[in-house]
Order: structure tokens, then sequence, then C-alpha cells
């Protein structure tokens, strides 16, 4: 068996878009700063997908054969691999959401006063005489 059989690369640039789409947000974070925790639900999403992926590849070999993977070049097969990897494990962060959190609401001060401060544009009319008119 050739290792550069497109079969195989395919297989590698799914599991590698998988792995890109789950891990990469996290690692965006903490380059940045944040201090963040990966969840474990994440682990359990790039497993679906994974599954998910598999699943649609065995039915679509049962529709329409190999031919298609069989014949295409190892580098393409790879790259192919990488896109349904990341585009597929997106649609299933996005069916599974997180939880939503309750939210506290604000606690406020009744007797005090609430000031509303509003950025209204300055708009300058046009000189009459030596007088400047200006409106708010």
């Amino acid at each position: 068996m050739e290792i550069f059989n497109p079969w195989v690369m395919i297989q590698l640039g799914i599991v590698i878009g998988v792995a890109i789409r789950t891990f990469y947000p996290y690692i965006k974070k903490q380059s940045e700063g944040e201090v963040c925790e990966f969840e474990k639900r994440y682990y359990y999403l790039m497993l679906v997908a994974l599954i998910t992926i598999e699943l649609g590849i065995g039915m679509l070999v049962a529709s329409f054969g190999t031919e298609f993977i069989d014949t295409m070049p190892p580098m393409a097969a790879f790259f192919a691999g990488v896109f349904i990897g990341v585009g597929n494990n997106e649609m299933i962060n996005r069916i599974f959401p997180k939880p939503l959190e309750p939210v506290e609401p604000e606690p406020t001060n009744a007797a005090a006063p609430q000031e509303t401060h509003y950025n209204l544009p300055t708009v300058t009319l046009p000189n009459k005489g030596t007088e400047e008119n200006s409106a708010v």
C-alpha cells in the first residue's frame, strides 16, 4: 500500500481539519492572554464530527463508488479532507451550541437618579454677518 494513497491522505486531512477547528479558538484565546479552560464537550463534539464524516463518506462510496477519490491527486485529497473536517466540525458546533448560563441583573439603586448621556452631533450653520450660529 502506498503511503500517499488518496484514501490515506483524505483521512489524514479530515482528522487534521477537525482538530484545527476544535483547538484553534482555544489556542487563540490562550495566545491573547485570556485565562480559559478547554471544555470537555469539545472532545465529544470532535468525536461526533469524525463519526458523521465517516458515515457520510461511507454513504457516498456505497452510492457512487470509489473512482472519484482513487483518481484524485494525493495533495488534493488531503486539502479536500481538511476542508471537509473543518466545515463539518463547524456545523456540529453550531447544531449543539454551548448551554446558556443565567445572567444576573445588575443591582440598581432606586433612590439615585439615572443619568443618560447622548452624543449628539454639532451642526455649524452658515455665517450671518459676524455671528456664528451652531445648533445641537
